[in-house]
């Protein structure tokens, strides 16, 4: 068995055969060029798969891989970068490849994050390209490379060091391209779910136009469709309002004493209708009238209503969804436990998170995977937790706590309509 300490010879070892700089040998360089030109930029290039590779084809594999790329980016220069400037490697990982551009193209007196992006974007692109060439050439092309790119300008600092300035550039480079990941995973989940009723919309509006407005049954049919799939976009919309607003901490919660059993009571009663339909069994479990917590009705009632609406739309006919509240020492408990379709237990840690849809979700119509992280949020803030348990194919109970009003509370309450939960700074 290897352990770290001669896993981090070897690399080192690998660093020193690939026949390009180390990052800390091109420190001096990087220096002079920003003393000349007060600003550089800098792409990286990670092998975001390289333990994978190394762990399921071997060290030899692994090896051979980096260095390809290694000379593929060498090979660039003078042609998708200036002869002048430099690709370099980390003293670290051998699996991080720098490229800096010493100096602003001759028509701009600087480097904006766009000049180096296209730049990272248009090299990646064909480094990815020549690439399956020379795996294909190695006998390796049953290999898929998958790279994690970060790009940053980097403007001189008199008072900070360069190994402290380019240590702060990585950070900036990944942070950026995090961000970049995060701002294309919106656009494209934001656009996917707005065009998908709009296109409803406009099939169904098209039709009534071409005749169908005529008649009279058919024509109330679409209506009643534009009108769902309309409550539908409003709903999409106001949720993600609600997030944006929670993630910025502008959202104001009003708080005040709340019978957890009457916003059950209401919820059940709003969505009964929808279990109905489905010949689903609904029903509320609680031994007590009152359950007084400190709370904003309001978010709580979209709480239970986000989660006994998901439970309903995950359970076969004639299935049974059942809400249940007990009160603890502290606090009160609810779990909304449906005999619905399960969620993969992979994929329970991941089932919070902003737009994220479980595998079996994205095949069944609805769900735009900013429900769950809005009721979080909510529950997060009133001081509360919120968890799930599920079993595939036999069911899944969502709990979350509210912190309890205790009797001494009640008569400070009406001092206290907005602020945080009781008992919590």
């Amino acid at each position: 068995m290897v352990n770290s300490s001669e896993r981090e010879d070897r690399d080192l070892s690998l660093i020193e055969e690939l026949d390009i700089p180390k990052l800390s040998d091109a420190y001096t360089l990087i220096e002079m060029k920003l003393k000349e030109n007060y600003q550089i930029g800098m792409i990286y290039f990670h092998l975001a798969n390289s333990l994978k590779i190394k762990e399921k084809y071997g060290p030899s594999v692994y090896h051979q891989v980096l260095k390809l790329i290694a000379q593929t980016l060498k090979s660039f220069r003078g042609k998708y970068y200036r002869s002048s400037d430099i690709v370099v490697v980390s003293d670290i990982s051998p699996d991080y490849f720098f490229i800096f551009f010493l100096s602003p193209p001759r028509y701009k007196l600087k480097l904006s994050p766009s000049d180096i992006k296209l730049s990272a974007h248009r090299i990646l692109r064909h480094l990815t390209e020549e690439l399956e060439e020379k795996l294909k050439e190695a006998g390796l092309d049953f290999l898929k490379l998958e790279f994690q790119i970060g790009f940053t300008p980097i403007e001189r600092d008199p008072n900070v060091s360069i190994e402290r300035l380019l240590f702060e550039a990585q950070r900036e480079a990944y942070l950026r391209s995090k961000l970049e990941d995060i701002i294309y995973d919106f656009v494209s989940s934001v656009s996917h779910e707005l065009k998908t009723p709009l296109t409803s919309i406009k099939g169904y509006v098209e039709t009534l136009l071409e005749g169908a407005i005529d008649d009279k049954e058919m024509a109330v049919k679409f209506l009643k469709i534009i009108a769902q799939e309309t409550e539908r976009l409003h709903k999409l919309i106001t949720d993600l309002l609600d997030l944006s607003q929670m993630e910025s901490n502008k959202l104001k919660f009003m708080f005040s004493v709340v019978n957890l059993r009457d916003v059950a009571e209401d919820a059940i009663e709003l969505l009964s209708g929808l279990a109905e339909e489905k010949m689903i069994d609904l029903r509320l479990v609680a031994d007590k009238p009152e359950y007084l917590v400190w709370a904003d009705e309001e978010r709580i009632m979209q709480t239970f209503l986000n989660l006994i609406d998901n439970a309903i739309k995950y359970t076969p006919e004639m299935g049974e969804i059942e809400v249940r509240i007990k009160e603890r020492k502290h606090d009160v408990l609810v779990e909304v436990s449906d005999t619905g379709i399960g969620i993969p237990p992979q994929e329970i840690d991941k089932i919070f998170d902003k737009f994220y849809r479980t595998t079996i979700s994205q095949k069944k119509a609805g769900g735009r995977g900013i429900g769950l992280s809005i009721v979080k949020k909510i529950i997060e803030a009133h001081g509360g937790e919120i968890w799930v348990e599920s079993e595939l194919g036999k069911g899944t109970t969502f709990f979350f706590t509210l912190p309890k009003v205790h009797p001494e509370e009640l008569k400070s309450s009406g001092e206290r309509s907005n602020g945080t939960p009781s008992g919590k700074g």
